[in-house]
């Protein structure tokens, strides 16, 4: 009877394909389409897969529409190794609105990765952009 009600007392299904890790990073939100200004934000967790943005204008989440494409421009941690960098993503949008301490957030589906100078030009042959494909 135990284990008859431990299946079924679990209805929450992870859904994630890979580790998130806990990471506050400053962040921009633009629209390749220019449908939208760019928007700041943080993020609150990211993975190979994905990122979660929160944002302290609560009139920014209306402008994401889930399906649609943006890029996720988050700034790097500073290193004494390499110049200021940032981690340019491709994504998806996949939930709007989700509840934050911090403000509204939105989840976004990675599609694409790369790693860029602050200045905007792309770091080749860089280790970080072949582990992120």
């Amino acid at each position: 009877m135990a284990l008859f009600l431990g299946v079924f007392c679990s209805t929450a299904v992870e859904r994630r394909r890979g580790k998130r890790y806990l990471l506050r990073l400053a962040c921009r939100v633009t629209s390749p389409d220019e449908r939208f200004a760019e928007i700041p934000g943080a993020t609150t967790d990211i993975s190979r897969t994905g990122v979660r943005v929160v944002f302290k204008d609560i009139a920014a989440v209306p402008a994401f529409r889930i399906g649609e494409t943006v890029c996720v421009l988050v700034d790097l941690p500073q290193s004494p190794y390499f110049t200021p960098r940032l981690l340019e993503c491709i994504a998806r949008v996949v939930r709007v609105g989700d509840t934050d301490p911090a403000g509204p957030a939105v989840a976004f589906e990675i599609v694409r990765t790369r790693v860029r100078e602050r200045d905007g030009r792309v770091v080749e042959g860089d280790p970080t952009t072949s582990l992120l494909q």
